[in-house]
């Protein structure tokens, strides 16, 4: 399970700038770990590496081509927008579109589409059996907002960018810094070890 966002300032140190905080357009350990403080994948790893359910609640196997998962209910983007099974889709046929330039496109090749069953469920189907779609569903698959990103357009989000994760945007000040404040309504809720 995530944890909860930490109250108060937290500021981290690296060694470099990132170009974008659009999830599905930068490639350095830098821009990957800021995307892991402000966006959310449907599956974690946690910090010994084991995957985790995060917006998805369940996953299974449907047939050897189709992975269904299962969304959490009551997630909300740092807007309040509602996250659902099509902010999914739009993710995932986003992060696989040429056109996005995604980095870690080649993860995601094997997959033929995404449908969308109801709002808190999708279906993957992949072009052959894919065993490790799941692992690969933990890897720089971050879900975004179809809304917002539709309504601003893709430059816009780069630099105001809204996820569901524990921490949202505040500003960049390029070449200097990003500040992230908690997010009070993440959808965690931490339970006794």
């Amino acid at each position: 399970m995530a944890s909860a966002a930490a109250k108060g300032k937290i500021v981290i140190a690296q060694g470099a700038e990132t170009n974008t905080l659009d999830p599905h357009k930068g490639g350095s350990a830098m821009f990957v770990n800021t995307c892991l403080t402000m966006y959310d994948p449907l599956i974690r790893r946690n910090w010994e590496g084991k995957q985790k359910l995060n917006l998805a609640i369940s996953y299974k196997s449907i047939d050897p081509v189709t992975w269904e998962f299962k969304l959490r209910k009551g997630v909300k983007f740092h807007n309040g927008d509602p996250l659902t099974a099509s902010d999914v889709k739009f993710s995932y046929d986003r992060l696989r579109d040429k056109k996005t330039r995604n980095p870690f496109r080649v993860y995601f090749r094997g997959i033929k589409e995404v449908q969308v069953i109801d709002d808190y469920a999708v279906r993957v189907i992949t072009k052959k059996p894919d065993p490790i779609l799941p692992s690969r569903a933990s890897f720089a698959s971050f879900i975004v907002p179809e809304k917002y990103i539709k309504e601003h357009g893709d430059e816009y989000f780069a630099k105001h960018p809204i996820g569901s994760g524990r921490y949202k945007f505040v500003k960049w000040l390029k070449n200097d810094y990003i500040e992230l404040e908690a997010n009070d309504n993440y959808w965690v809720i931490d339970l006794p070890a």
